[in-house]
């Protein structure tokens, strides 16, 4: 059986892989991470859709290159000694980016969380009491003592 390579000639030459490339791709993936941090921070959950096909595809960009010189070591040695610091010092920033991201995703999913328990609270409160018509029309309660109605929506509690 013929296992499809993994990368085609081309990606896999030398110089194919250039610094200035990973270094442009993980700038942008820093950016756009510290966009959604304030978001998050502003707690403007709508917005964030717009930056995750975007983030994905530098994310996917980034480890692909980081495959391609993994599988080809020899193109480490083609580096400048400045771009290699220049790529460290990205790193480090992205890094330092993703954890504040962290932070706030924690801090929104809590919020999240406590929005949720929320109006399901609300909706049991308001359908705890039941209700419902007898058979001479009146509102009074047409339920036996304790019965409970049941509420016409539920609310999933996981996020």
């Amino acid at each position: 059986m013929n296992a499809t390579p993994m990368f085609t000639a081309a990606e896999a030459a030398p110089g194919s892989i250039r610094m200035s490339d990973i270094i442009a791709s993980a700038s942008e993936l820093k950016g756009l991470i510290a966009a959604e941090t304030e978001m998050l921070n502003k707690m403007q959950m709508g917005s964030l859709g717009l930056l995750q096909d975007k983030k994905q595809a530098l994310i996917d960009q980034l480890e692909r290159k980081k495959k391609l010189i993994a599988f080809n070591r020899g193109v480490l040695a083609a580096y400048t000694q400045r771009e290699r610091e220049e790529l460290q010092r990205l790193h480090y920033e992205l890094d330092r980016v993703m954890a504040e991201n962290a932070i706030q995703l924690i801090k929104a999913k809590e919020v999240n969380q406590m929005v949720v328990d929320a109006i399901a609270k609300a909706l049991t409160r308001y359908f705890g009491k039941a209700r419902g018509y007898n058979k001479n029309a009146s509102d009074e309660q047409n339920f036996k003592r304790g019965e409970q109605a049941v509420p016409p929506v539920t609310v999933d509690k996981s996020i």
